[in-house]
């Protein structure tokens, strides 16, 4: 009797380009934008970023290895924002948690609003949120996937599957351990763009403390412990 072949599993190989990118978020308490690690790290305060170009030339000049960045949560590329499979999982661990995810998008849409008025004080802003399409609003999915809104015609930050990074994976959204490629749309005012992209920088500090502490936080925020103009202090640490 012939022996039966023994079947090898069929390994899946595919390979993630990521482009030249720096590590990224927004600190809620200290109401600045984060860029970089260790020694390259930068600091811009909202006001202080004429676009996000300068932020973005501060990436270094060298392709960014995948194992660099695994244990990141957000990216910032040349034109280009990646949530890293860190983030999607630190979501979809907390995504049946009612409670928890209510209270992060109340500091996400906190933030955003701070932002805008700090770009643009003569604007008076909707009192309510989630209402389209000109209100600020946050969601995310099981799979980690989120999505912004800010004020004005359905300006948003969301998902761009068309500028997924080159990648031999059927179902980017299926498998939360790929990074996902995020665009804006609408977003034709400093004011909408950086409010969004804090937005998500938000919800990237608040991973990276396993979103603990969020109601100390947003009573941190409310009470404007965040509105106070930088220190001299401050200003000097931010030119070092």
């Amino acid at each position: 009797m012939a022996k039966a072949e023994r079947k090898v599993p069929e390994e899946k190989e595919f390979r993630i380009h990521v482009p030249p990118c720096s590590p990224f978020y927004f600190d809620p308490g200290r109401m600045l934008f984060v860029v970089g690690c260790g020694e390259h790290q930068k600091r811009y305060y909202p006001q202080t970023v004429d676009s996000l170009l300068s932020m973005e030339w501060e990436i270094a000049d060298y392709e960014t290895r995948i194992g660099y960045l695994a244990e990141e949560y957000l990216v910032l590329g040349r034109g280009e924002l990646i949530e890293m499979g860190f983030l999607r999982k630190k979501l979809s661990e907390i995504f049946d948690d009612e409670r928890k995810r209510g209270e992060v998008r109340q500091i996400v849409i906190l933030v955003m609003r701070k932002v805008y008025k700090q770009i643009e004080p003569a604007v008076t802003l909707p009192k309510r949120d989630g209402g389209r399409p000109i209100s600020f609003d946050f969601g995310f999915k099981k799979s980690g996937v989120f999505s912004l809104e800010t004020f004005g015609n359905c300006a948003c930050l969301g998902r761009d599957p068309s500028e997924d990074l080159p990648c031999t994976v059927d179902n980017m959204e299926g498998d939360i351990s790929l990074p996902l490629v995020y665009s804006t749309h609408n977003a034709d005012t400093q004011a909408k763009l950086i409010s969004l992209y804090a937005g998500a920088g938000t919800l990237a500090f608040l991973a990276r403390r396993d979103f603990k502490d969020l109601e100390a936080l947003k009573i941190g925020i409310q009470q404007g412990l965040a509105k106070r103009a930088p220190s001299e202090f401050q200003r000097r640490l931010l030119q070092m």
